[in-house]
Parts: C-alpha cells; structure tokens; sequence
C-alpha cells in the first residue's frame, strides 16, 4: 500500500510535539560526557546497598557479533534515599489535594552510583517537545558515518499547515527565505525548541532514523495510530542516561548532544530551583489541550553538583499552566538540597 512518508513522520511529530503550545528548550569545553569509561561489559555497574535486589541490563539492537550493552539498571529503589522519595510524594500530594496540579512524577538517579527512586511510576504523560532529543540523536548518530551531513545547507521557504504549533515563550527562530545547515538547525531546535527548524529536520531526515532511536533504546515506538502516545519518567530518562555514559552515541556526538542541551534560555523549572552556577544540561516540553483545560509541563535534566552528577526528570499535569514551572522548581530545589546535604554519595 503506498503511504506518504513526509506526512506520516510530520504526523507522528505533530502527535508527540503537542498541538497547542511548548515552552522554550535549549558551549563550552566542560566534561558532560563521562569519560575513560571501563569496557562495556563492566561499565556503570551500579552499587546496590538491596542483596536481595538484582539488576537488569538494557541491550540495543543486536548488530552482527556484538549486542551493545546501553545501561546497567537495579529492579529495585535505593533504600538510601527512602527520605528523599517521601518528601517528594508528600510535597506532590499536598499540592493534589489543595487542587494546585493533577498529577506529577518525578525520577531521580545517582549517576554514580545508578541508585534511583521513582514517584508514581505508573502514570504516563504526553512528551510535548521532549520528543525533539530523539530526533538529535537521530541526527547525529547518523553524523558518526556522515560528519557532512552536520554542513548540508535547507532552504526554509515553507511549511505545511498546522505542522508548526504555537508556543508559550518565543525566542529566536529560523526565517522564511534563508538557508541553514543541519547543525544550526540542531542549535535551534534544542538551544530554542524553534518548531520551524524542528519541521525542517523532520522532513529531511525521513521516516525510519528518527522511530529507530526509541527501538534501540528499547522503548516502546510512536505510531500515527496512536495518538495518545505517552511515557512515564524513567523511560524518558533513558535518554539521558545513554548519553552522559556515551553508550549510545560516541563519546564525541555524544559531547555535542550535551553542549546544545546545555545552551537553555528557560530557566522557570528545575534551573529555578538550583544555584545558576551549578552546570546543567535539559530539555522539557509542554502538550496542552485548550478545550479540556489541561496542561502538561515536564523537563529532564543532569545536574552536575559538586563532581556529584544526578538525573532528574519531572513531568506534571494541572489546569493551570502558570503554577506547573513552580512544582517543578520546588521538586528542583528539594532534591538539590538532599543531594547536596548527603555525604554518602560518591564524588
């Protein structure tokens, strides 16, 4: 049966990029990449202070002889940080009941350690432009071949109709009648969460690249028959994780993804809650629906404190959209506390 491909990639983008608004996401030489990794076989094996608690191993696609080996994963939550999860779900259902939001998730890891808690892990939420960092990934794992394919020049003349959405926070945005190589495209869809530029690379890179990232990250794959595609927290924060352990990309485009990821002009959720000072890379989105009178914000971010790098990825849903940045500030702001009042953590 013949399909058009331009239209069913744009389709699935509209789906998980939201149909009414997205709030604004986004380069030095710092190390965002962990570096001098052990083999893969014994990387990132994470310390698990549960002996009744095992560990499962998330695998890529197997490829000739090799099976690549993206993350070492304990099945059970780290009991060091049972106060933290408390706090969280306390501060999570005060605001429920006072009718502030309709929900919230959040995922926390240890990076060094792979430790990790996860508040109301069974709910799921819409990625909004969350789904932009798959379509990076896409970019440049196809760039580790095809470094030119960074330099290729798109003319921005066009764009079908109802395939750029309106946001909350305009900043800056690519331009009808100019041209723009793949990498400042990169830079405006992830540095500026611009939707021109993200149509622009959807339609240039073509259907299958961008639906494998979920496959090989394991995640279940977005399909144009369904159009309540969601994830919950810890699936989403899978991407973060392959790329600060550089098991997904190379440690280079890996380097690259983080330095986009790191240029960000929002700063309303969790970079409100922590020092300016302390360094981060994220990417948040939003997926609204006017008629239902609901809103969805949600960010995903690393924060580098103190040689002591965690992941934390929220994700809320309320009527007001105005009050979300805050929850998610506060839940910044809680965890970077606890975080940085916890000796036990390895530097």
């Amino acid at each position: 049966m013949y399909f058009n491909k331009r239209k069913v990639l744009t389709n699935v983008l509209f789906v998980l990029l939201g149909g009414s608004v997205s709030y604004l996401a986004f380069s030095n030489s710092s190390p965002f990449v962990r570096k001098n990794m052990l083999p893969a076989a014994t990387a990132a094996i994470p310390a698990n202070q549960n002996s009744n608690c095992g560990y499962s191993l998330v695998r890529g696609l197997p490829s000739g002889l090799v099976n690549p080996l993206l993350l070492v994963d304990p099945d059970c939550e780290a009991p060091s940080y049972t106060g933290l999860k408390a706090t969280l779900q306390n501060y999570i259902d005060e605001n429920k009941v006072a009718g502030r939001i309709t929900s919230a998730s959040v995922y926390f890891r240890n990076l060094s350690s792979a430790e990790w808690i996860d508040c109301n892990p069974e709910l799921t939420y819409h990625p909004g432009s969350l789904a932009k960092l798959p379509m990076l990934f896409a970019y440049l794992h196809k760039a580790e071949n095809d470094p030119s394919i960074l330099k290729k020049t798109i003319f921005f003349d066009k764009v079908e109709e109802g395939h750029v959405h309106t946001q909350t926070f305009n900043s800056k945005a690519i331009v009808k009648g100019h041209s723009y190589t793949v990498r400042e495209l990169l830079d405006y869809m992830i540095g500026y969460s611009d939707n021109a530029a993200t149509y622009l690379l959807n339609v240039n890179m073509g259907f299958d690249p961008y639906l494998k990232i979920y496959s090989d990250l394991r995640l279940r794959v977005p399909s144009t028959a369904n159009r309540d595609y969601e994830m919950s927290t810890k699936e989403y924060s899978r991407f973060f994780i392959v790329l600060y352990n550089s098991t997904y990309l190379s440690q280079e485009m890996s380097q690259l993804a983080c330095t986009l990821l790191n240029n960000n002009e929002f700063n309303e959720g969790i970079l409100k809650g922590i020092p300016s000072t302390v360094k981060t890379i994220h990417k948040f989105g939003e997926m609204g629906e006017v008629k239902k009178n609901s809103h969805e914000l949600h960010e995903s971010a690393i924060v580098f404190l103190d040689n002591k790098p965690y992941l934390l990825t929220v994700m809320t849903k309320g009527s007001d959209k105005k009050v979300l940045p805050e929850i998610i500030s506060k839940i910044s702001t809680l965890v970077y506390e606890y975080v940085q009042g916890d000796k036990k953590i390895p530097a």
